[in-house]
């Protein structure tokens, strides 16, 4: 005999088991966070009306395809409500997961909001009464992707000091709001917005953690104690520079704060062990910066701070071979760099130098010699040995071709 269910008892049954795949679901994605309110099967309910085979086998025991269903490419029609059950949903999961887990929730939970800012007369006709009430701009279509910004930026500035985790994430997910307006199919006025709102949020935060190194610098250099310090601070700044996702304002604030730093100490009387050690920790930041300033030109301006950073760590280094690679890095991103042109004329000068006092005269290339001197007084005319180096190289050929 077939089961007559009432239009009653159907929706009862269906809400029942958008309930228990919630629960899956939540338990599936955070393992073991306290379960949600039942209200929000809403967020089922709305992906069942596009994915109800996805729906039958998360009852069965597959999430699979609901995971899926989840999270789709593009949200482009999708119902009003389902934005908003996904929205709340993936905000909700946000602050239960760390890492990558917790960056994807947000993009699009963001993404969700900003989908619903596009459709505009959902959140409308929800909100607009009680803004009217409280006597506040009828903004009401963009507070949703504006509310998910502002909690960001404050996970970020929370954790900004102490470059967190969770800070980090929320970093991530504030870089990431291209994906989520791309997910949204928003267009470009409020792509713009979203992305400027979002990046001034990001400065903040990457500001607040500069401002506790700069401050300890500026500290360190009052007292005397830039060179013992020094090296603590600069490996600082390299992990904030990781903790921001290797963030381009990080990069010009750590050149720009230790520079003068490395300056005196350079200055200093056997001042190079001390650079040595206040350069180390920078190593990777300076290496992507002197990369992204080489092919940006809009920011030709820094060249010249990325450049010398180069010099100084070619005059500290011990191996012949690692000074010539590193200036010729220095006269590569800032061919008219004069600290880096004598730097490198000079390595030049010193191979050849070395080359001649080797021995096996007869076997030595000349015209190799001949070139790089050659090429060191046309990067730095002045350099001091040039004149001698030149002279014993022409009589080397003259009297290898039997004089």
């Amino acid at each position: 005999m077939t089961a007559i269910w009432t239009e009653e008892q159907a929706a009862h049954l269906a809400r029942v088991e958008e309930e228990i795949v919630l629960a899956r679901l939540w338990q599936h994605q955070t393992a073991g966070a306290p379960p949600l309110p039942t209200a929000a099967s809403a967020v089922i309910a709305g992906l069942r009306a596009r994915a109800q085979t996805a729906v039958e086998r998360a009852l069965a025991g597959d999430l699979g395809p609901l995971l899926e269903a989840l999270r789709p490419s593009h949200l482009a029609g999708e119902p009003p409500a389902t934005l908003h059950a996904l929205a709340i949903y993936e905000g909700r999961l946000r602050v239960q997961l760390v890492g990558e887990q917790a960056r994807q929730a947000a993009v699009h939970g963001l993404a969700a909001w900003i989908a619903l800012a596009e459709e505009q007369a959902y959140l409308g006709a929800i909100g607009a009464a009680q803004l009217r009430a409280e006597g506040e701009d009828l903004g009401i279509a963009d507070w949703g992707w504006q509310d998910a910004l502002a909690r960001l930026r404050a996970d970020a500035e929370a954790g900004a000091r102490e470059t967190t985790p969770a800070a980090a994430t929320a970093l991530a997910a504030l870089a990431s709001v291209g994906e989520a307006c791309a997910i949204a199919g928003c267009g470009q006025v409020r792509r713009a917005r979203v992305e400027r709102e979002a990046e001034r949020a990001r400065a903040q935060a990457i500001d607040t953690a500069l401002a506790g190194v700069q401050a300890a610098l500026d500290e360190a250099v009052a007292q005397g104690r830039a060179r013992p310090e020094g090296p603590s601070l600069s490996l600082r700044l390299t992990n904030i520079w990781r903790w921001s996702g290797l963030d381009e304002h990080v990069e010009r604030a750590a050149v720009e704060q230790i520079t003068p730093i490395a300056w005196t100490i350079y200055q200093e009387e056997r001042g190079h062990d001390g650079l040595r050690a206040l350069l180390a920790p920078l190593q990777p930041l300076v290496e992507h910066f002197g990369e992204r300033v080489a092919g940006d030109e809009s920011l030709l301006a820094y060249r010249a701070a990325a450049a010398q950073m180069f010099v100084f760590r070619s005059e500290m280094a011990e191996d012949l071979d690692k000074q010539l690679a590193l200036a010729e890095r220095a006269v590569a991103i800032c061919p008219s760099h004069r600290n880096g042109r004598l730097v490198l004329a000079q390595a030049l000068a010193r191979q050849v130098r070395l080359s001649l006092e080797r021995g096996f005269v007869a076997a030595l290339d000349h015209s190799a010699l001949a070139a790089k001197l050659e090429r060191a007084r046309e990067l730095y005319p002045r350099t001091r040995g040039l004149d001698e180096l030149e002279e014993r190289v022409k009589k080397l050929r003259w009297w290898s071709k039997g004089g």
